[in-house]
């Protein structure tokens, strides 16, 4: 999966590699105006610069960056917001499956509760996203055997399948105005993989894209208008793309010859934050641009150990 982590390599290799590379991209990525979006809310993502993958957070500016939580036993993927930011939900991983969680955005926080969403064994519960009014959450479950996308009421009750394909399913992401779910869909036995959106009731479905490449985690901007995603159909990394919420109008927006990943918008629809890995040898970093500016990546967080997946509302 796009959001999949990889053990460190050599940490002496690792950062002896990157001190060189880094001050060379830093040269790149720093040229022209470096800025960061202000006043644009708080942006949350997993990370193990502390050990355990846990999840960290920080105003939009890289300001107040401080850790969520403090599970030791739980490895936290895959956060996201609730609109007015109340919440966040996840997906933690023990033993051999994983199932949904949600936090209270409280002061002091308290700890992560299990969603209930009916995990069990070594299945896996995974990818939630919020509707907007904030009453539930569109996931993706191998329970069925392939991965569906299902819907459940924020308390845990009303499980439903929303689909039942071959195929499986994955990144879902919830119009603002409630009535689409976008998501991917891979193709069987090839390295395909497109995007389509439904309704909330499972019906009107139509694809997005229709490539042979893969093409996943989409992320609908908030203004409603656009879609962000991944590909790799122009040279095999993944690029970051952004298409019209119709799927008109696929546009690529980095032009980079290492991996990014996993975007996700800022409220006004005007920055997307990523995950990107420029030193081979290193790990991930967040990256913030803007979509209808000079789409200069600026860095973010940059520190040892891996940054990624972001949620920002």
């Amino acid at each position: 999966m796009a959001g999949a982590v990889d053990g460190p390599p050599s940490v002496v290799v690792r950062h002896a590699a990157r001190f060189g590379l880094a001050l060379l991209v830093g040269l790149f990525l720093l040229s022209g105006c470096a800025r960061l979006p202000q006043d644009q809310g708080v942006i949350a993502w997993m990370s193990n610069t502390s050990g355990n993958y846990e999840l960290w957070a920080a105003d939009s500016s890289a300001r107040n960056v401080r850790q969520l939580t403090h599970t030791p036993d739980l490895i936290e993927a895959a956060p996201a917001w609730t609109r007015d930011g109340s919440r966040l939900a996840f997906h933690g991983f023990r033993n051999s499956g994983s199932e949904l969680y949600s936090l209270p955005m409280t002061d002091p926080l308290g700890a992560p509760q299990p969603l209930g969403s009916g995990a069990r064994g070594d299945q896996s519960d995974t990818d939630p996203a919020w509707s907007p009014d904030g009453r539930q959450l569109v996931f993706v479950s191998d329970r069925g055997g392939n991965r569906d996308l299902y819907i459940i009421d924020a308390d845990g009750q009303n499980l439903r399948q929303l689909t039942a394909t071959p195929e499986d399913e994955g990144g879902p992401d919830w119009s603002p105005d409630g009535t689409a779910i976008v998501f991917h869909r891979f193709s069987p036995g090839a390295p395909i993989a497109n995007l389509y959106a439904l309704s909330p009731d499972g019906a009107n479905e139509r694809q997005l894209t229709n490539l042979r490449a893969m093409n996943i985690e989409p992320a609908w901007s908030p203004d409603g208008q656009r879609i962000a995603f991944m590909s790799d159909r122009d040279g095999g990394e993944y690029e970051l793309y952004m298409m019209a919420a119709d799927g008109r109008e696929q546009i690529r927006l980095t032009r980079t010859t290492w991996p990014e990943e996993l975007p996700a918008w800022s409220p006004d629809s005007a920055w997307l934050v990523y995950a990107a890995q420029p030193d081979p040898l290193g790990d991930f970093d967040l990256y913030v641009l803007h979509v209808d500016g000079d789409r200069k990546a600026q860095p973010f967080i940059q520190r040892p150990g891996d940054d990624r997946w972001p949620a920002w509302r």
